[in-house]
């Protein structure tokens, strides 16, 4: 039965790996709306994976941001320098 946190429940699914394919089976969301939860969930993955590092190449910030990322959420994360490539 669908709820209040079940996007937060997808998430979780496709952060663990399940796969769009296999949650779509599964509850037939439209796979649209999966591939951007997964999306979501991959920009975070490359948010994590940065930690503390500098970033030194401005398409990667373009790419966060534009996948849903404030640019200000990222830098609170994440010690950055961003150059034009």
């Amino acid at each position: 039965h669908p709820g209040a946190d079940r996007i937060f429940q997808l998430h979780e699914a496709l952060r663990r790996g399940w796969g769009v394919e296999r949650v779509f089976e599964l509850t037939r969301i439209d796979q649209w709306f999966l591939h951007r939860i997964q999306d979501i969930v991959t920009a975070e993955e490359i948010a994590n994976a940065l930690g503390k590092d500098f970033i030194h190449c401005s398409r990667q910030i373009n790419k966060l941001c534009d996948d849903g990322f404030l640019q200000q959420d990222l830098l609170g994360r994440c010690s950055i320098v961003i150059r034009n490539a």
